[in-house]
């Protein structure tokens, strides 16, 4: 097997695995039921009201989405917390 062959096979395979990957993570539309909903609805309660509306009117997000959101989520909760002055020990 000559060294062009390899390569083009190793850039084939490595194309194949950023296009899976990109495609679970920006992509696919998961429904909002696999999040499960009693959390969609918990997180959502923090979000804008327009966005909130569109999400649960299409019923479903990318899972980029999601994790956008509990990183916002995540970061008013360590925001709130430093205000307080609470340490993640105390909690």
């Amino acid at each position: 097997m000559s060294n062009e062959f390899a390569a083009a096979i190793a850039a084939g395979l490595t194309g194949l695995i950023a296009g899976i990957w990109f495609w679970n993570l920006r992509m696919r539309r998961i429904p909002l039921a696999e999040f499960g909903l009693n959390d969609v609805h918990r997180v959502l309660r923090c979000e804008a009201p327009e966005h909130r509306n569109r999400v649960l009117l299409r019923g479903w997000m990318t899972r980029g989405e999601w994790q956008q959101m509990l990183r916002r989520q995540n970061a008013a909760i360590a925001d709130e917390q430093v205000r307080r002055g609470v340490a993640d020990s105390e909690l």
